[in-house]
């Protein structure tokens, strides 16, 4: 049996591919499996994972229909046969002792181990995330990602988790949107945390591509209003301590910002006034009640009063800052 499942969903990735997976190949450990899920590729993908199946037995090639990244993930985490299951992006990379440096923490006995990583684009470093070493007890994590600004962090990539966590509780992705999936996975996964073990290295190598980037695309208004309601909720039956009230207020901040590009995206997409309306109405009945004004900044309280108005009259507000230039679709 594999320690470690790694798990990359793939899709229309051939320039970027050939070079994650010789990362991969480089890992001198022998007891993993590295699992391609094909997400419905119609470029040269799927003929690059065979490839790399035929030359070395650790990877296993799945396909699947097009259903979105979060899908793939959750297929993946079906499909592993590790004790731990970690996640890369398929146009990352990772140096040769990434995986060395995880094994290495998994005698601490924590369920969650997290290491940093290095901003790309192209051949330029960018950014960097540091984490200090640190074992952090399950209790005390929550005010860790406090102190130290990791509320951002909510990518599954650079993280080690346990299978059985994942299977017991059911924490899996969700599939409806194709925006901050991640964020809500990771939140759900702390709560049962009996600690964190943190690396001070940065073995892990996030490339920008401006072009293919999901950050860099103008979401659809409905799925990035999904997401808000469904953290919100989450956030909302977490323990009422005051560490927890300050994660919902940070991420209450964020969630208003949120939901003001999702309006703002109605005009960038050119939505007619029909589909804007049911935005409207959407964000009126099943968002609006879940977001409060405390810690958010003045133009995002000028947003929430925009809001109250009737639809018909907010879609013409709308359609008026779009003229005067307000609004830059």
């Amino acid at each position: 049996m594999p320690i470690i499942s790694i798990i990359l969903p793939i899709y229309n990735v051939a320039s970027f591919l050939p070079r994650c997976l010789d990362s991969l190949i480089s890992q001198g450990i022998k007891d993993l499996e590295f699992i391609l899920i094909d997400d419905g590729s119609t470029d040269n993908s799927r003929l690059i994972c065979e490839h790399y199946s035929r030359i070395d037995s650790r990877f296993r090639v799945i396909y699947q229909q097009n259903k979105g990244v979060g899908s793939a993930r959750n297929n993946g985490i079906l499909q592993a046969k590790g004790t731990w299951v970690s996640f890369i992006d398929s146009d990352d990379w990772v140096e040769m002792d990434y995986l060395k440096d995880f094994i290495s923490r998994i005698g601490t006995g924590a369920d969650l181990i997290m290491q940093g990583y290095v901003k790309e684009r192209g051949e330029t470093e960018i950014g960097r995330r540091h984490l200090i070493d640190a074992v952090v007890p399950g209790a005390e994590i929550p005010s860790y990602f406090l102190e130290n600004d990791l509320l951002d962090f909510g990518s599954p990539c650079c993280k080690l988790f346990r299978r059985s966590i994942l299977l017991e509780h059911g924490l899996f992705f969700p599939e409806c949107y194709s925006y901050g999936e991640d964020t809500l996975f990771f939140l759900e996964y702390i709560q049962y945390c009996g600690s964190l073990s943190c690396i001070g290295r940065e073995g892990y190598h996030y490339v920008e591509n401006s072009s293919e980037s999901l950050s860099q695309r103008v979401h659809h208004s409905l799925p990035l209003l999904q997401f808000i309601r469904d953290n919100t909720e989450v956030l909302g039956a977490f323990p009422a301590t005051s560490v927890w009230d300050e994660i919902r207020r940070r991420q209450n901040a964020k969630n208003v910002a949120l939901a003001n590009r999702a309006y703002i995206n109605m005009s960038k997409l050119n939505y007619t006034k029909e589909q804007g309306l049911d935005v409207i109405r959407f964000f009126r009945k099943e968002v609006r009640p879940l977001l409060h004004t405390r810690g958010i900044s003045v133009h995002d309280r000028g947003f929430l009063a925009l809001t109250a108005l009737p639809d018909g009259l907010q879609w013409a507000v709308l359609t008026a800052f779009r003229k005067s230039g307000i609004i830059h679709a």
